[in-house]
């Protein structure tokens, strides 16, 4: 896009955090390491298991 092309020529780099997209009217929000799923220590421990499959 437009944006990420000026913020790439003027050398600036994004930083991880969040992103928010909205489904069915609901907005949801991810975050970098974030464990306050209620399910975060099932959900880790999910995708530890799938990573450990492909490796």
């Amino acid at each position: 896009s437009h944006i990420r092309m000026k913020i790439s020529q003027s050398g600036m780099k994004k930083v991880a955090g969040c992103s928010w997209t909205v489904v069915n009217g609901k907005v949801f929000k991810f975050c970098v390491h974030d464990r306050s799923h209620t399910f975060s220590t099932d959900i880790y421990a999910e995708l530890d298991r799938l990573k450990n499959e492909l490796l």
